[in-house]
Parts: C-alpha cells; sequence; structure tokens
C-alpha cells in the first residue's frame, strides 16, 4: 500500500508519471499492472493559522 497526498499532484501532474510514482513508494516495478490493483482518491482540506505573532504585531497591540 502506498499514498500521496493530494498536493503531489502540483509536482507529478501528469497521470501516467503520478501513477509510477505511487507504485514505485509501494514496492513495486513502475511498470507493474495487475487486475488486481485499485486506486483510490481523497481530497484533502488545508486549514493556516499563524503560529504566533511577530514581535512588531505584539508591540502594535500592547500600544493601543
Amino acid at each position: 500500500r502506498a499514498t500521496f497526498l493530494p498536493k503531489v499532484w502540483e509536482s507529478l501532474p501528469e497521470p501516467r508519471r503520478f501513477v509510477a510514482q505511487l507504485k514505485a513508494k509501494c514496492g513495486l516495478p513502475r511498470d507493474y499492472w495487475s487486475e488486481r490493483l485499485e486506486f483510490l482518491r481523497y481530497d484533502t482540506m488545508t486549514y493556516v493559522e499563524p503560529i504566533c505573532e511577530t514581535d512588531q504585531q505584539a508591540s502594535t497591540d500592547d500600544t493601543h
């Protein structure tokens, strides 16, 4: 079994190359094929929050 996060499409946008890399990650030859192969697709959600305030933001907040 192997998986790539959907973001990997950005670096491997060509489907054949994407699948070849996924098979290699799984330990299979890149050209391996079987009727029993199963591919599942999923989406992710990305949340971005600041880790901490910068010193400048903290100083500005303190003066108000």
